[in-house]
């Protein structure tokens, strides 16, 4: 098994990649939620490094106020999702898709 690191264009560890599932794990927080989209996003950015890992599925792990929730979906949904967002914190461009987490599976882990 392999465990790949990537990093984001701002310079950030966004998440990693187990090549051997093909699963890209990423930890939340109540601050990444989207209210407008009621989902968590990735950077387009790291959407290209995963496809060109051969990346499927997404796993984000959510740590909430009270519980810790794992959410999964396929990768092809954040591909397909005509829900977006430009992130210019720091200054720095960051185009970001989004999933609500209703088209996710959800599973409380804590």
């Amino acid at each position: 098994m392999t465990i790949v690191p990537l990093t984001s264009a701002k310079g950030k560890e966004a998440g990693w990649y187990n090549t051997e599932t093909k699963v890209y794990s990423s930890e939340r927080r109540p601050e990444h939620y989207m209210r407008m989209y009621q989902g968590f996003g990735i950077s387009e950015d790291i959407l290209e490094q995963l496809v060109s890992l051969g990346a499927e599925h997404v796993c984000l792990i959510y740590t909430g106020k009270k519980h810790k929730y794992h959410y999964t979906c396929e990768l092809s949904q954040f591909l397909k999702s005509d829900k977006t967002y430009m992130n210019t914190e720091g200054g720095i461009k960051d185009p970001q898709k989004f999933v609500s987490t209703r088209d996710m599976k959800e599973e409380v882990i804590i």
